[in-house]
């Protein structure tokens, strides 16, 4: 499948050949702060590493230094396609979904239900909802990472690196302070721009085959308007009662554990975004 990087737009992506949708997620302003900023240098995303070149490994090792990668996606999906193993890098499968939340046809399920939402916004936040749900184990080892080895730069990413990916993207903004979800959307909506028209063909191409009449269900799969993320964490607030209810109840931190993460992933940086 086609993955071109070279002319997507920087900052924040980063031409990591073989990967798409590779960005840093620092540099963006925390809410009420003329200072400070969502770190950067320490977390990046991106697509599924599995057509990452020699350069693109060089790249990931030599010039952004980073030293682990959470793999977010199901064993299954793992058994299509492996975890990519990079010399010097552990790579860590922490999975968002159990096998048992991942058979054929529990996916089955959550595809329909996704794509016979009545809105887009709606589905989004159905499927979200669930992914904070099933995921917590997954996020807190995530979050662990930063909040015990915070100069060790890592990457996060699933299949595409929109949907668990940038709920987790999304958590690590508002744990950070960054409160307005205008800004949150604007990252999350940037993998609207990440996936070339082949790309999304190739996609369409595999998972139709000689079917007709599913390309608009499939094109939401790409969707990553920033109303979704937005609508999601407003599900989060009403269930939890804010971010870091959600940090104690679902991912089970204690105070001292989210001011040490909140303070690993601020900077005093300038932000050029």
């Amino acid at each position: 499948m086609a993955t071109p990087t070279s002319e997507l737009p920087s900052p924040p992506f980063v031409a990591v050949e073989g990967v798409c949708n590779f960005r840093d997620i620092g540099g963006y302003p925390i809410t009420e702060s003329n200072f400070n900023y969502v770190k950067r240098g320490l977390v990046y995303r991106s697509a599924v590493l599995c057509d990452i070149t020699n350069d693109g490994i060089k790249t990931i090792v030599l010039a952004l230094g980073i030293c682990v990668i959470f793999d977010l996606r199901s064993r299954i999906e793992l058994l299509q396609i492996p975890m990519q193993f990079i010399p010097g890098v552990v790579t860590i499968h922490a999975p968002i979904f159990s096998a048992r939340e991942t058979t054929r046809d529990k996916t089955a399920e959550r595809y329909h239900r996704f794509m016979s939402g009545d809105s887009t916004e709606a589905a989004f936040v159905v499927a979200y909802a669930e992914i904070l749900t099933s995921g917590a184990g997954a996020y807190r080892q995530v979050f662990q990472h930063v909040r015990d080895r915070p100069n060790e730069p890592f990457l996060i990413h699933c299949a595409g690196g929109k949907d668990r990916t940038g709920v987790l993207v999304a958590l690590m903004f508002r744990i950070a302070g960054v409160s307005d979800l205008n800004v949150v959307g604007k990252e999350y909506e940037l993998t609207e721009t990440a996936y070339p028209p082949e790309y999304r063909r190739e996609f369409m191409e595999a998972m139709l085959g000689n079917q007709t009449g599913y390309q608009v269900e499939l094109e939401r799969t790409f969707s990553a308007r920033k109303e979704n993320i937005q609508a999601s964490m407003r599900w989060l607030d009403d269930q939890y009662g804010g971010i870091e209810g959600y940090f104690k109840d679902a991912l089970k931190f204690q105070d001292e554990d989210i001011r040490k993460i909140k303070k690993n992933l601020v900077a005093r940086e300038k932000s050029n975004f």
